[in-house]
């Protein structure tokens, strides 16, 4: 596995503890019955949990203590929806949010990245 975000390789605990969630957009269907999708795709990354250190890889690392950031270096790598490593010449990351800090950790953990454009 190797998901990049802007550039940044994520650890491989992370990663392997990441689950996937490819939205493709919505669904339509054209003149001749053949699905399309309209709008841009979007993943969540969801966590059972993280550590302190890797929340501040998501805050501090990759989102520089922003709320959301356009990653628009043609450096991000994630999977799309046939479970392919796919490179986006752009788009968004939001503040991960969470439902529980207890000792040190956030648990229920979701990462969204969206307005994904591929390369």
């Amino acid at each position: 596995m190797a998901i990049e975000l802007n550039g940044t390789p994520m650890s491989s605990s992370l990663e392997t503890r990441a689950q996937h969630t490819y939205n493709a957009g919505r669904v339509i269907y054209n003149g001749q019955g053949l699905q399309q999708t309209g709008g841009l795709p979007s993943i969540t990354l969801s966590f059972n949990w993280l550590s302190a250190a890797e929340w501040t890889w998501f805050a501090t690392t990759i989102l520089n203590g922003e709320r959301s950031r356009v990653l628009d270096t043609f450096d991000t790598k994630l999977y799309n929806d046939d479970f392919v490593l796919t490179t986006y010449s752009s788009c968004v990351i939001h503040k991960p949010t969470f439902e529980e800090y207890k000792n040190g950790y956030r648990r229920n953990v979701e990462v969204r990245i969206t307005a994904l454009v591929a390369a």
